[in-house]
């Protein structure tokens, strides 16, 4: 099985360190929301640059899996 690195980022403004995750958390989860796009990198790359194995997936045209799931 492959490694990989997924991250999805987003700048908020925010009271504090706290409420900016809980923000963050409430727009990952609302089913309306358009912040969709992950940037999914393969374990061995060295950089996230797209010469490295970088490839950026919008989730709204992937099925859902629950994480465990797949084992």
């Amino acid at each position: 099985m492959q490694s990989y690195s997924v991250t999805w980022q987003i700048t908020l403004d925010a009271d504090s360190p706290i409420h900016a995750a809980q923000l963050a958390r409430e727009i990952q989860l609302d089913p309306a929301s358009i912040a969709t796009v992950f940037d999914v990198i393969e374990g061995d790359a060295p950089l996230p640059l797209p010469l490295h194995g970088t490839v950026r997936v919008d989730t709204r045209n992937v099925q859902r899996m629950h994480p465990k799931s797949r084992l």
